[in-house]
């Protein structure tokens, strides 16, 4: 790893112990609780008349060795859940990429340590 790399690791990891929260990431019935700093992202993508419409997304930005599901490492996918609680409300967020297929999530630094995973908010309800 060069200096750069490690510099980066190093500013990722300050940035989840100062402003991490912890979520739910899960797929079907497996689950996973985590780390993750939250951020937000504008996208352009044409619509059906051919208008360009910028869409917003919530990120997550979640170290990649800790997408553990069902003792296996994963990355995430299209339809995958995370579920993040802010005082009594819980909000779900589907993993969606505005876009191609392959723009539901990117890395954040060069090695591929931090993973920025778009998503979209759909539903809220009570904490449990």
């Amino acid at each position: 790893m060069s200096a750069f790399d490690t510099a980066i690791a190093g500013g990722l990891a300050a940035i989840r112990t100062a402003a991490g929260v912890t979520v739910t990431y899960s797929r079907g019935a497996d689950s996973v609780a985590v780390t993750a700093v939250v951020g937000r992202s504008f996208h352009e993508q044409a619509d059906d008349y051919g208008t360009t419409v910028q869409v917003q997304t919530r990120d997550f930005l979640i170290k990649a060795t800790d997408l553990i599901l069902a003792s296996a490492r994963i990355t995430p996918a299209r339809g995958d859940r995370i579920v993040e609680t802010r005082g009594t409300t819980e909000y779900t967020h589907e993993v969606i990429g505005p876009g191609a297929p392959d723009q539901h999530y990117r890395p954040s630094d060069t090695a591929g340590d931090t993973l920025r995973i778009h998503t979209n908010l759909i539903g809220e309800a009570a904490a449990t």
